[in-house]
C-alpha cells in the first residue's frame, strides 16, 4: 500500500507481512529508503500481520490506510471480526499502540456487524467526505451506502 507516513507531501510503501509490517520512505527521487520494520506501540510490529492473530485475509479483514487525526501523517486502520482498530503515524515509521477506533458507527463496518464478509464484494474505503481533514468511512453494501463520520 501507499500512504505519506511522515508527512512531507510524497507517498511511502508499506506492507503487511506475516510477522511485522514493513515501511519504506519515497526519496523524492523516484528511489526509496530501505524498508525497515515499522513499530507499532509496544508491543512492536506484529499488530495487524497474519501472526499476529486474525489478519489472514485482506479481503476478509482489510488493512487501509489514512490520515484519521488530521497530522497530514496516513495511518492504518484495520477492520477485524468485531472491531476496527487503528495505530496513529508518528512520522518516523513508528505508530501508536492499536487502538479500538471509538467512531458512532464504526464498528458496523465489521464482520461481527453481518454483511461485511469480503472486502470485494461489500467494500469499505476511507476518506474525507464531510471535510474536517480526517478519514471518514463508507460502506457499500448490498442495498445501501453507508457512512460514519471523524
Amino acid at each position: 500500500m501507499v500512504g505519506d507516513f511522515n508527512g512531507d507531501g510524497r507517498d511511502d510503501i508499506i506492507g503487511f507481512g506475516f510477522n511485522d509490517v514493513q515501511i519504506s520512505f519515497s526519496n523524492a527521487d523516484g528511489t526509496f529508503s530501505e524498508a525497515q520494520v515499522a513499530d507499532i506501540g509496544a508491543e512492536g510490529s506484529s499488530n495487524f500481520t497474519v501472526n499476529s492473530g486474525g489478519w489472514t485475509s485482506q479481503d476478509q479483514y482489510p488493512r487501509a490506510v489514512a490520515d484519521i487525526d488530521g497530522d497530514g501523517r496516513d495511518d492504518i486502520i484495520g477492520f477485524g471480526q468485531d472491531s476496527i482498530f487503528y495505530a496513529l503515524s508518528e512520522g518516523d515509521g513508528s505508530f501508536t499502540e492499536s487502538e479500538i477506533l471509538n467512531l458512532e458507527g464504526a464498528s458496523n463496518f465489521t464482520i461481527g456487524a453481518g454483511g461485511w464478509t469480503r472486502q470485494g464484494q461489500f467494500p469499505r474505503f476511507l476518506d474525507d467526505i464531510n471535510g474536517d481533514d480526517k478519514a471518514d468511512i463508507v460502506g457499500f453494501g448490498s442495498e445501501s451506502v453507508f457512512a460514519a463520520l471523524a
